[in-house]
C-alpha cells in the first residue's frame, strides 16, 4: 500500500524551483527569452548534456523510506 501525505513544510515549493506562472516574470527580470536560453548562458558547454536524463518520479515519504531499508539490506556492513 502506498501512502502519500502532504506535509505542511512545503519542501518542494522551496526546493523544486518555480511555479510554472512565475517563469515569464522571472524570465523578463533576468533578461532571456526561454528557459533554454537562461540555463546556455549559466552552463559552460563543457558539462552541458544534450540529452535528458531518465530521472524516476519523486516518492512519498513512506516510500523513500521503503527504498532506503531496502538498499540498507544490500549494502556490505563497514
Amino acid at each position: 500500500m502506498t501512502e502519500s501525505y502532504s506535509h505542511p513544510d512545503k519542501f518542494v515549493r522551496r526546493h523544486i524551483g518555480p511555479a510554472p506562472a512565475d517563469i515569464p516574470l522571472m524570465l523578463e527580470t533576468l533578461g532571456h527569452d526561454n528557459l533554454s536560453d537562461l540555463s546556455s548562458s549559466i552552463i559552460p558547454d563543457s558539462i552541458l548534456l544534450s540529452e535528458m536524463l531518465d530521472i524516476p518520479g519523486p516518492l512519498s515519504e513512506s516510500e523513500a523510506l521503503s527504498k532506503l531499508k531496502l538498499f540498507a539490506t544490500r549494502s556490505p556492513r563497514c
